[in-house]
């Protein structure tokens, strides 16, 4: 429980405001005709970086309840979507409740969109969780997804250009394998797993899929607000030797899927002599980057049929 606590506190930053674009989130609820919406459910709303990227586009009138398991990001999204909302207008009710994803606290058939982002990648059985969402939705109401696959993170190979040195480049595809693999093998989540929305989605209606048209960029002057919100955490994950977990937790995956001690000690220090580079070179002004955000929308009507918690 420390260890995920641990993780979501380091990847709850300012950086996730800068997820989505405004008007494709408008796009999508033009799609979905989530203007029909009157009750919205958002499971695993962490901070609420999310729901407030959505806020904007709900009908006036709407009430929104975002849950999660953990206090502290509750309270966070309380404080800082009260602030949201005074600078951009309260036209619905927002509150947030303390829950699981796996038995979530409602009763059947109560919401007109149920929707949840990178939360189904981190459960033990992601099926449960979308079959709690269902459960939940009013007959006809929305379900949507978004969950990434982060394997397409092996797409930064590309920014070392063509000259590449080609043992980094395996320590770096051998670590992300390794990793995804093991969290997977210990019951802790599956990182790739928005390749599979559609096992889940194929039991809705009208479903759409869908991907986040938000890129990932770094060039100098690394000025824009998502780029500064970047530089800012990668500044810390430098100062702290961390890439992307913790070395601990990093190595409790890296085993499990089974590697040696020894290559996940040359491998992680590889990674994060990797990063510390980057990280000189922009500080230089000479570091660019442009690789594609890999979020995967899926979005489905739950049928007329009541979905009971028993099925």
């Amino acid at each position: 429980m420390e260890t995920k606590k641990a993780h979501s506190e380091r990847y709850f930053t300012d950086a996730r405001d800068y997820w989505w674009h405004s008007d494709y989130i408008g796009l999508l609820a033009r799609r979905f005709e989530v203007a029909e919406a009157r009750s919205i459910l958002e499971v695993g709303v962490g901070q609420g970086h999310f729901a407030r990227a959505w806020m904007p586009h709900f009908s006036n009138g709407y009430t929104f309840t975002g849950l999660d398991r953990e206090e502290r990001s509750l309270q966070i999204a309380r404080e800082k979507t009260a602030a949201f909302l005074l600078e951009n207008g309260d036209r619905g009710q927002v509150s947030f409740v303390l829950g699981a994803a796996e038995n979530l606290p409602f009763a059947d058939n109560s919401f007109d969109m149920v929707m949840c982002q990178t939360v189904l990648i981190h459960l033990p059985n992601p099926t449960l969780g979308f079959q709690e969402m269902v459960r939940v939705a009013k007959p006809g109401g929305l379900v949507l997804a978004v969950e990434p696959n982060n394997l397409a993170g092996l797409q930064r190979l590309a920014s070392a250009g063509p000259r590449v040195d080609l043992q980094r480049q395996l320590a770096v595809t051998r670590f992300h394998l390794r990793a995804v693999h093991g969290k997977a093998v210990l019951g802790h989540g599956w990182n790739d797993f928005g390749v599979h929305l559609p096992k889940l989605f194929s039991s809705l209606n009208d479903v759409r899929y869908y991907n986040n048209d938000r890129a990932w960029v770094f060039a100098p002057p690394y000025a824009e607000p998502q780029q500064a919100a970047a530089m800012l955490d990668l500044e810390r994950d430098v100062s702290e030797g961390v890439y992307g977990w913790d070395r601990a937790e990093a190595r409790q995956y890296y085993l499990a899927a089974g590697g040696s001690e020894d290559e996940f000690t040359a491998d992680y220090d590889t990674l994060l002599q990797i990063q510390r580079e980057e990280f000189e070179l922009c500080k230089r002004g000479e570091w660019t980057e442009l690789v594609a955000f890999a979020g995967l929308i899926a979005g489905g009507r739950k049928p007329m049929r009541i979905l009971s918690r028993q099925g």
